[in-house]
């Protein structure tokens, strides 16, 4: 399949006092010029996203272009981590079965309030998007080398393992180098944590 997405990037400054739930704004002309000049994704649903961006509080975000690997092997060696975690094997995290290889689009969302696991799934099906897996996000470790170092952290919650009695998730880590490590599954997801959404043809 011909690819024609493109990543770019672009700034949301929203009203501070905005909420998740306030009644969203119709854009005028110029706005949904300004947006379908941006929006080249054959992806993402225009209309969509801008009005989750408008009952949201998200600030900032760029869309990052990629390619999804479903087999574990492969997508390891095509990320080229510096260091992984061993217990992040095919036994801990199966491949999804719906997994399909080939180009999507990620957004590392940061929501500005703690939420649970079904809120973040919502807010971000609110833009057309779903919680990202570890295929996601091995693919955009591999698109995109030096963002986990840029972002120190980026979260796959779609893709929830079990490891010596616990829920876990797999993280790209930019500490020291470029990690694939896996943290605990909490009540709530802290704000401000970068969690990978993901978007793909339809």
């Amino acid at each position: 399949m011909k690819k024609f997405c493109f990543a770019f990037s672009m700034i949301f400054l929203l009203i501070s006092t905005a909420s998740l739930s306030k009644t969203a704004e119709t854009p005028t002309e110029a706005q949904m010029a300004k947006l379908n000049q941006l929006f080249e994704s054959r992806y993402i649903d225009q209309a969509r996203f801008w009005l989750f961006l408008m009952q949201s509080e998200l600030i900032a975000t760029d869309i990052y272009e990629m390619d999804v690997i479903c087999e574990h092997e492969a997508a390891l060696k095509a990320a080229h981590l510096s260091s992984i975690n061993g217990a992040l094997s095919q036994e801990t995290f199966p491949t999804p079965a719906d997994c399909e290889d080939g180009p999507a689009e990620g957004i590392i969302f940061r929501f500005p309030r703690d939420l649970t696991t079904k809120e973040v799934t919502a807010e971000m099906g609110k833009a057309g998007f779903h919680p990202g897996t570890w295929p996601e996000l091995l693919a955009l470790a591999a698109a995109h080398p030096y963002l986990q170092i840029k972002e120190q952290r980026i979260t796959a919650i779609g893709s929830q393992g079990h490891y010596n009695g616990e829920v876990v998730v797999p993280n790209l880590i930019g500490y020291d180098g470029r990690l694939l490590a896996m943290s605990k599954v909490g009540h709530v997801w802290p704000s401000g944590l970068g969690i990978l959404g993901v978007v793909r043809d339809k």
